[in-house]
């Protein structure tokens, strides 16, 4: 986001405007005008004054984290994204200042978030889980044995099994091998292997594979490197959106 590239694209996409920018510069001065631009844009949208404006064009062109996250999340607010922002989300920032030869070190708290109810209005309804996270934190293991056995009950058909038997290790899930396999075993279908990766040799793009080691082998969770954990979690979700989940 500091060059501006990217921030000004999102703000076209979100102003419906097209933004009177040069598309790609490497001077650096001409990233901080473009970047100035851009801000003056989200700005005006967002409708905020100097004031009480949270970042900079030289803050974020110097790669600020903490002013390029109050800059997402008022975007995130204003036009009403699906997703919940965490409430009440504080980081503590350490201050360093040299003054007369001495280091002096302070830390100053800054709230990134405010809290539930304001967001509320702009956040997606709470389910049944946010429910029982809030009022009966202690049924969460139960539910978690529960999901592990109907999960382990439907890959078992397959010979696979979650370890731990009765809890959910998200690394289980991490490659997006037991979601394809749990979501076929629901379904009725069964995925061809050639169409996903289980090993780092295995490419599903190929028309053709020779002999491929089965995906049930523990040892091929852990080979995949994080493009081919991607590229199944992506077949995993465009099944689940086949499902109509």
């Amino acid at each position: 986001l500091y060059d501006g590239q990217i921030l000004g694209k999102l703000v076209e996409k979100l102003s419906g405007q097209k933004l009177a920018i040069v598309e790609v510069t490497q001077n650096e001065d001409f990233q901080r005008a473009k970047l100035k631009i851009v801000l003056e844009m989200a700005n005006r949208l967002l409708g905020l004054d100097g004031q009480h404006v949270r970042w900079t064009d030289k803050g974020i062109h110097n790669k600020n984290t903490v002013e390029i996250i109050h800059l997402l999340v008022a975007l995130i607010r204003f036009y009403r994204a699906p997703i919940r922002l965490p409430p009440n989300v504080q980081i503590s920032i350490l201050i360093i200042q040299k003054l007369h030869g001495t280091l002096h070190k302070r830390v100053q708290t800054e709230a990134l978030t405010e809290s539930y109810d304001e967001l509320s209005k702009r956040a997606e309804p709470r389910d049944a889980f946010d429910m029982i996270f809030d009022h009966t934190p202690d049924k969460v293991h139960s539910i978690k044995q529960s999901v592990a056995h109907f999960t382990n009950m439907h890959l078992s058909r397959l010979n696979i099994e979650l370890s731990p038997p009765d809890d959910i290790d998200p690394h289980s899930f991490s490659d997006g091998l037991n979601i394809i396999f749990l979501i076929g075993m629901l379904e009725g279908y069964f995925v061809p292997l050639g169409n996903i990766y289980t090993t780092a040799s295995v490419d599903p793009i190929a028309e053709a594979v020779g002999t491929k080691e089965t995906a049930f082998k523990s040892h091929n969770y852990m080979e995949s490197s994080p493009h081919h954990k991607l590229h199944n979690v992506n077949v995993a979700l465009e099944l689940l959106e086949d499902a109509g989940i």
